[in-house]
Parts: C-alpha cells; structure tokens; sequence
C-alpha cells in the first residue's frame, strides 16, 4: 500500500456500523469502521484545512494552522531531548496551546501528562517529584508555581494559517496512559 492510499483510508469517512469489540479483555462497543490510530484523526481533518478548528476569543486556528502548529512544536520538544515515551507534564489552562501541546506530544511518542491548572503549589512540585518529566510545558500561571530547578519549555506555539505535513508518527505498540488528578 502505498503511503496516499494507506493516508486516504485513513481518512475515509466514518462507518455508521456499531460492533462490539474485545479490548483488553472488556467488551466495546465501538464503531466498525473509524481511524485506527491517533494521527489518522488529524489526518481525517486534512479536508477541512483553510475552516475555523479551535476558537477562543479573539483567537482563532484553522485545520491547517493546528497540522503546522504540531509539527514546530513537535520540532521544538524533539531539541529538548523528548522523545518517545518520556513524560512531558502540561501545566496551563485550556488554550489552542494546550490542544497544540498535547498533539505534539502524541506525535512524537511522548506521554503528555494532564495537569490540573487549578493545582497549588504543593500539589505541582508533589506532581514533579513523582513524575520525573523530561520536561514540563507550562503556561504563565503553571510556571509560576513550579519550585527552582525543573526543566521547563515554552508553552507557547506558533498557530499559523498555512498548510503543510505533520510528519511522522511513531507506531511502536499500544498508547501510554496520562493521568490527571485534581488531589
């Protein structure tokens, strides 16, 4: 399979057949025919490019700037030394940032870790010391709270309106789990 066709079968539209399927063990139901993996989604998107994706405010993505998003911060946590499977905590409030944030993390086989922006201090240097993230992408807010001496990238991202590849994505077994708390 060439790598248009596997890209335009991953983004075929949605089946509307529900089936019950085995995972891990546990019965779901789920749909028949969907994307299989995470970056298919972003992918299925690819058709919608120039439409408003994310808004807040005044702020506003299109598909296509979130792809391009993505793929700069995917660059930017790559110079940090992220790489597949280290922890990458997020520590900022719901912003197209933070959708820009997690997806990077995603793309390169990161484990993006949810914080809760409501945390306390406390709470937010218990989370570093039991976690251990590579690094901890926090916005104004989050940083505030964090204790000297924990690697800390920008929480900022670039949002563009222009189109262009993601890149690639790991494919290296089943999805690791986030975990937020809000004790």
């Amino acid at each position: 399979m060439t790598s248009e066709s596997a890209t335009r079968s991953a983004t075929a539209a949605w089946g509307d057949q529900i089936a019950v399927t085995q995972v891990g063990g546990v019965p779901l139901r789920m749909y028949s025919e969907r994307p299989r993996r995470v970056e298919h989604l972003l992918q299925f998107a690819d058709r919608w490019g120039a439409r408003p994706h994310i808004v807040q405010g005044e702020r506003e993505v299109t598909f296509d700037g979130l792809r391009l998003a993505i793929a700069a911060k995917a660059t930017q946590l790559r110079g940090l030394g992220v790489g597949y499977g280290d922890h990458v905590l997020l520590l900022g409030w719901n912003s197209p940032d933070w959708v820009v944030n997690f997806w990077a993390c995603l793309q390169i086989g990161a484990v993006p870790v949810l914080a809760n922006a409501w945390w306390s201090e406390g709470e937010v240097a218990d989370a570093l010391a039991a976690l251990r993230p590579t690094v901890t992408l926090a916005d104004a807010h989050g940083a505030a709270k964090m204790p000297p001496g924990w690697r800390r990238g920008s929480w900022e991202t670039e949002l563009s309106s222009g189109g262009g590849p993601v890149g690639e994505w790991p494919n290296r077994g089943d999805a690791k789990g986030a975990r937020c708390s809000g004790q």
